[in-house]
């Protein structure tokens, strides 16, 4: 799998350069919460969430969010955004497969 190209996909969504990419959120469909953090050992896995995407974890690989959402069980109710600088806020944007086109 590849990674996105950023620049590509920034343009076709009209996004300007000074939005800064922050990474790839993972998002719970179910609550609208983004995953805050996670615990996976041979013990446990533990999940925390939280309602706002500046405070959610942030990751710079697509394929890394793919491997956490597949190892963590969650492909049914979770999909990927990605995260924008705005200013003043943080704006998401659900990733979808056809963008890398």
């Amino acid at each position: 799998m590849n990674e996105p190209d950023i620049k590509k996909i920034r343009n076709k969504l009209g996004i300007p350069d000074e939005h800064k990419f922050l990474g790839y959120l993972i998002l719970d469909t179910r609550k609208d919460d983004f995953l805050l953090s996670f615990t996976d050992n041979e013990y446990c896995t533990s999940k925390q969430w939280c309602a706002f995407p500046d405070l959610a974890s942030k990751f710079d690989s697509y394929c890394k969010v793919v491997e956490i959402i597949n190892h963590l069980e969650i492909n049914d109710t979770a999909i990927i955004v990605m995260a924008f600088d705005l200013g003043s806020q943080v704006g998401v944007i659900p990733f979808e497969p056809e963008m890398m086109n």
